[in-house]
């Protein structure tokens, strides 16, 4: 009886005492997850379309580029 009262105490302890641990843990990965998503982050920009025509064997054609970098 004694040793199971003692085995539950030392595991509640060892639980209490490990949870902050686990907590600064996962502040730590959101802060890590927040500082790669600021420096990974696309930028939109426009897209530059070119439109070239031509004629071909008598035949109109119409072509279009997209020269965005």
């Amino acid at each position: 009886m004694k040793s199971k009262k003692l085995l539950t105490v030392l595991l509640l302890s060892i639980m209490l005492l490990a949870s902050p641990a686990m907590a600064n843990a996962q502040e730590m990965n959101n802060k890590i997850a927040n500082q790669i998503s600021y420096e990974t982050s696309a930028v939109p920009i426009s897209d530059k379309i070119i439109t070239k025509y031509r004629t071909r064997n008598g035949k109109s054609q119409y072509r279009r580029w997209n020269e965005s970098t």
